[in-house]
Order: structure tokens, then sequence, then C-alpha cells
């Protein structure tokens, strides 16, 4: 080889390590979940249920706080132990939870406006509360829990005095579109299988933003207040550096349901993937670079997971890759590299195929399951708009009148 075509392939070999790494960990991830411990978790009973307070932060939510909090009630919650946080609400929202009896806290600040100040707001009323909560559940203003899934929360986060998080799934009914189905699936390997294979391997796991339990204390030194419109998966990370690492508990559920209008299911989703994107490029190098100078195996292991882009993403990436190493294959040999990448996708593929057949078959039947790649393609324009229009701060997800 000439000096310039040993540049290019170091160039490529660099790539190519650089890919295989997220590539290397979901397929991973989708492999150990299929053999992990799904076993429920064994509850003592001599463990009484602690005394704990629901915190919910709403951004003008009259269309279905209402329907939220009367589900909680029919749960037995009591309303004085549900904080709802109207953080600069200019619709109904506090008007309509007040008749429920919970307490509304209203916050108004044009300037520090996102979810993580909201929440902010209504830890620092909960901490003066006289009522001396054990422990705080965060639950959206547009999810559904029951009462034996808040009930586990609490005794799994106040006995082990860590963070814990529910398994966060998305119903999808027959009426719900392809894309909505193939997004539930992708849904699914996000927030239940890897997390399950990090909980198998004793690893913490990314918090998704609902259904999280924390001692009230462990909170004491997180700060919120960083405007990050993934406010969760900083969240995560803040207390793994901290030494309370996350865990997974797979026996509490919490629900929600996608956008029926296609243009606000598409305003959620840029929200969700350009956090995610922005903290891969901004937070993850001193994330690893902190894992490794102080020697934190499990924050090494959480930049690990978070380092896994979109999977959508992750699919075009790979694919867009791949062309480009037939095309170099044209003018250089790189037989090494394309066989290793080969080897790979098609590892990462059958992960995912496997993962479809065990879990994913009531998401997506093999046709829908056949037309991902139309998905993948569809989500081109999200992508693109990362470079020319950021989304950067806490939207309210839309509802349907």
């Amino acid at each position: 080889m000439s000096n310039f075509n040993l540049v290019i392939y170091f160039i490529l070999t660099c790539i190519t390590f650089l890919l295989s790494i997220p590539i290397l960990v979901v397929t991973a991830q989708l492999f150990i979940s299929m053999v992990a411990n799904r076993k429920q978790v064994k509850w003592a009973d001599d463990i009484e249920l602690p005394k704990f307070a629901i915190l919910m932060p709403a951004h003008n939510e009259e269309l279905i706080i209402a329907d939220t909090l009367a589900k909680l009630m029919n749960q037995s919650i009591a309303p004085s132990d549900v904080y709802l946080v109207a953080d600069n609400c200019d619709d109904n929202t506090s008007t309509i939870a007040k008749t429920y009896g919970v307490n509304v806290i209203e916050r108004v600040d044009n300037t520090l406006r996102g979810k993580g100040y909201a929440l902010t707001h209504g830890l620092k009323v909960l901490k003066q509360s006289e009522k001396h909560y054990a422990c705080v559940i965060i639950l959206d203003a547009d999810c559904e829990i029951d009462k034996e899934s808040l009930g586990k929360l609490a005794k799994y986060s106040v006995k082990n005095h860590v963070a814990v998080q529910a398994l966060y799934l998305m119903r999808v009914v027959n009426q719900s579109s392809i894309k909505q189905r193939i997004a539930g699936f992708a849904w699914l390997v996000k927030n239940k299988l890897r997390p399950l294979a990090m909980r198998t391997l004793g690893m913490p796991i990314t918090l998704t933003g609902t259904g999280m339990a924390f001692p009230l204390d462990i909170l004491r030194n997180v700060n919120f207040n960083n405007g990050n419109i993934v406010e969760d998966m900083q969240l995560g990370i803040d207390l793994t550096s901290q030494g309370h690492a996350p865990h997974l508990l797979p026996d509490a559920i919490v629900y929600s349901d996608f956008p029926q209008e296609q243009n606000v299911e598409i305003s959620q989703r840029t929200r969700w993937e350009h956090g995610h994107i922005r903290t891969i490029l901004n937070v993850l190098p001193l994330m690893i670079k902190t894992a490794i100078k102080k020697r934190n195996f499990k924050l090494f292991a959480l930049s690990l997971d978070i380092a896994v882009p979109p999977l959508a993403l992750l699919v075009m990436l790979c694919l867009c890759y791949f062309l480009f190493l037939v095309l170099c294959q044209l003018y250089l040999q790189i037989d090494g590299l394309l066989t290793y990448f080969v080897s790979l996708l098609s590892l990462f593929f059958m992960a995912v195929f496997i993962a479809w057949w065990t879990s994913g078959r009531e998401y997506l039947s093999l046709k829908d399951f056949l037309s991902i790649p139309y998905y993948v393609l569809g989500k081109i324009t999200i992508y693109i708009n990362y470079i020319f229009k950021q989304q950067v701060k806490w939207n309210k997800t839309k509802r349907d009148e």
C-alpha cells in the first residue's frame, strides 16, 4: 500500500472500531436479555409499606390530567401524598388538579424552563413537608401505574436505599399505525430488554423519566437544574457518579400511550432523540474519562449503555457505513475490515430478529418487522434537523382534543 492508502486504511479502522462499540453493546445486551433472570422480586412479609410521595411535573396538561389523577385515586392513593408541579402553565391544569385534592405547586419562570427545574421546585417543597416521606416516586402526567407497582417501587427503594426504575412501556393497540408499532418494539428493546441485561450483569440502568423511586436523602446532592431535555438520562449519570447506581425493578410497570397525531408524535421523538444524541456528543466523553480516572466500573458500564444511539439511527449508520466500505473496496484492499463489519452486522441483525421473535411479536407481525427499513428511512429528517434545527427545550406533548 502507498502511504496515502495506509492513512485511509487507518482512518477506516478507527471509524470501524468506534462504530463497533455500540453495535457490540446492544448485541450483547439483546442476547443476555434472552437468558436474563426475569423472576419477580420476592417481598418479605415483614416489610411494611414505607410512606412515599408522588411527584408529578406537568406543563399545560389540562386535557389529560383529570384522567391521570382519577386513575391514581382509584388505586387508593391519598390525594395529600400527590404533589403536582404546574410548571409555567397557562391553561387549567392547576384548577383541574385542585378538584382532586392533590397538592398543587405552581411555578412560573419564563427563563428557567424545563422538567428538571420543575422537579427541583417540587422536591424543595417535599423536603419541607411535615409528613417525613421515606421516598418519592416521580411520575409523568401522561402515565398510568397500579397500586402494586407503586408499593413495590417504594419498598425496594427504601429497603435497598437505591434509586429504582420501573419498566416503562408504551401501549400499542390494534388501531396503532405501523410506525407506532415499530416504535413500540424499539421502545421495548430500549426500556425492557437492554435494562434487563444490565440488571442481570449487576450494572446500573439508564433512567427513563417516569416510574422512578428515590429515597429522599440520595437526592440532596443531585442537580436537576441543568436544562437537559433528557434530564432522566443525566440524573442516572449523576447518581451513578455519586455511588447510587439506579436499579431496574422489572415487576413494577408504568404505561403510557403514543400521541395519535403524527406531527405531535414526531415532535416527541425528536426531543428524545436529539437529547440522547447531544448527551452522547457532549457528556459521554467526560463520563468515560471520569469513570476511568476514578476506576468506577459501574459508571463505565453505564457510559457504554448510553453510547448506544437510538436504534433507528444505529441501523442507519450501520447500513450507510457498510455501503461506504463496499465502495472503498473497489479502490483499496480492505477485505479484512469489510469481512469483520459484515460479520458484526450479521450478529447484530440476528440479535434484533431473535429479540423480535421472543419478545416483540405482540407488537409486530413478520410483515411489519420486514418493513423496519422503511421506518428507519422515514426518520432521516429527525437526524438532519439535529444539525440544522436542534430541539433544546422541554415542550409539552400536545394531546388530542
